[in-house]
This record gives structure tokens, sequence and C-alpha cells, in this order.
């Protein structure tokens, strides 16, 4: 891929997400343990990765299908940057954790693997089973721009498998979030990418530099974000006791304009996000979690609340 992540987040903001298997199961399910098929999964797991994509701005393309030459052509005709196929692993009802495949441990496959998988392990605490070079697996063979595969967890070991089945929500905001570090220009594999998260977002405890950063640039304000705005996140992440989803956070002037922003947005000032509403939670809940929690403007709106720290309160209903 020509120029690393900052060209593809410039040129290409499109990525094509493959569950793994047959629609509906047939006529392969793939994997099943504990009453869970993986194509079930796969597909769940898939879709809630194309709508938080969507809801930062990055356009996607999803295809499920038995034939793994459709689907390689289908990614390859998209015109999309990034691939990302997704599966659940099985072996012998011992063997748990997440790994994700690449074609080579070297170049944009394996810098987006890094991130991906980072981001589960880090979320949902499964064993880190790293990144695999898998060099005979079709779809990562045939397609024309950097793929993975993810093996998201075992499906046949019972821990795993409740994980499957209590947490595709988590799964697909930690791919999305993979997908969203990478596009923020990191270059550094697993290790660093999980230091990256903890560390990154201006000393934020649960939000990383990429979930904050400005989707045009990926730049945050002079001085960082607001120390107090980030508390206010973070205590209301602890509140609600599982990853969570930041869609907008900081937008340099220029996109600002793009989207429509007034001139003196919050935004701009990066006193402000976009907090998305977390399964099980109305939008009433989350607004008063945003004040609980120190909140100065909170806006409600069909998708979650808008929250910052302008110094004043401000109330307003959007939906």
């Amino acid at each position: 891929m020509q120029g690393g992540s900052f060209y593809w987040r410039c040129e290409n903001m499109k990525v094509f997400i493959n569950p793994g298997h047959a629609p509906d199961g047939s006529p392969d399910p793939g994997a099943c343990g504990y009453g869970l098929r993986e194509s079930d999964v796969a597909a769940s797991i898939g879709n809630l990765v194309c709508h938080y994509l969507n809801a930062v701005g990055i356009e996607t393309e999803s295809i499920q299908s038995d034939s793994l030459g459709e689907i390689t052509a289908a990614a390859n005709k998209s015109g999309a940057g990034l691939f990302i196929s997704i599966h659940c692993n099985a072996f012998n009802g011992a063997a748990h954790g997440t790994e994700t495949c690449v074609y080579s441990e070297s170049g944009e496959g394996a810098r987006l693997g890094g991130y991906v998988q980072a981001q589960i392990v880090h979320a949902l605490g499964t064993a880190d089973r790293g990144l695999k070079e898998r060099t005979n697996l079709y779809v990562l063979k045939h397609t024309s721009m950097p793929a993975i595969l993810v093996e998201t967890a075992f499906i046949d070991e019972e821990t795993d498998n409740a994980l499957l089945r209590d947490r595709q929500d988590d799964f697909a905001r930690a791919i999305a979030r993979g997908v969203t570090d990478y596009m923020s220009g990191g270059f550094t594999g697993a290790d660093e990418a999980a230091t990256a998260y903890e560390t990154a977002g201006d000393h934020s405890k649960y939000f990383s530099r990429a979930e904050l950063s400005c989707h045009c640039c990926g730049g945050l304000p002079d001085g960082g974000m607001e120390p107090r705005l980030l508390s206010v996140l973070d205590a209301m992440r602890e509140r609600i006791g599982k990853p969570c989803f930041i869609s907008c956070a900081y937008r340099c002037p220029a996109h600002n304009a793009e989207v429509g922003g007034v001139s003196n947005s919050q935004h701009v000032l990066g006193t402000a996000a976009d907090f998305q509403l977390p399964d099980g939670w109305s939008v009433e809940e989350l607004a008063q979690l945003a004040e609980e929690c120190g909140a100065d403007g909170i806006g409600c709106y069909s998708w979650g609340c808008h929250v910052d720290v302008r110094g004043y309160a401000a109330r307003w209903d959007e939906r």
C-alpha cells in the first residue's frame, strides 16, 4: 500500500468486512460449540463493526458467503483500502484466546492486525495468541489490499464461548477501535499498540488518542484534550462498566467546517465528545450519567449524547 496508513486515511476511507462462513449457516455454519454457530456470531459482530465504523465516517462494504472467490472478487472490486474477515476459532475444547492471521508478519496487514489484536485482548481480557502468518489462507492471499483474518475467540471452549455469546458488541467495538488506531498513524505492532491504548489520549484511562483525535487529520488541539473532559469520559466509562465508543471528539477547524459545525464548536476547542449509546442504556440514562459525572453541556440525540465541559450548564434535545 502506497504511503502507509496516512495515505489510506486520506485517499481510501473504506473498509471491507467479511463475516466468516455461509449466511444463516447454510451450507456451512463453520465451527460450533455450546449452542453457538460461527456463521451467526461472525455475522453479528461484522454488522456491528460496520455500524461503529460508519458512525465515525468510515465507509464499509460487507459480504458473507460460502464462496471464497466471491468474497475476494467483491473485496477487490469494492475499492476498499482494508479487508477484515471475522471468525471464531475451534480446536480441542481447551485452547482459548484471540489470534489475528496475516499474510506476512511485515507490512500494513500486520500493522493493522497488531492494533486489532491489541484492542480485543485489552477489551475482552482474552489470552493473547498474537499475530499468525498464514500464506495459505485464500482471503489473505487473493485480496489486493492489506488484509487480516480475526479469530475472535474459541467457540468450543466454555469461557471463550461465553464471551462470544454475551459480548459480541465489545468484540465489534474493539475491532473498530483497532481500525481507527491504524488510521491515526500507528505503525508499531501489537505490543506498542496496547501500550499506546493505555497511555495515549492525553492521560485518559479508557480512551485512546485515535478515538479522541480528528478524523480528518489525526491531530489533537494544542495542549491536548481538556483534562476535565477526559475525567468526565473516564468516569462515565467506569460507571457503564464495559468498553464504550466515542464517535467524535476533537475536530480541526477544517474538518469542523466540512461537517457544518459552528466556528466556536466545543469539538474544535478539545472540550467535547460524542458518546455513543451503550447497549442496554437509554438516551435519558446516558444524559443523567453525564451530568452526574460532571459534564457541563449535554445534548441528547438518537445515537447517544454530546458531552462537553464548556464551563457553564447547557442542555438540548435533538431527537
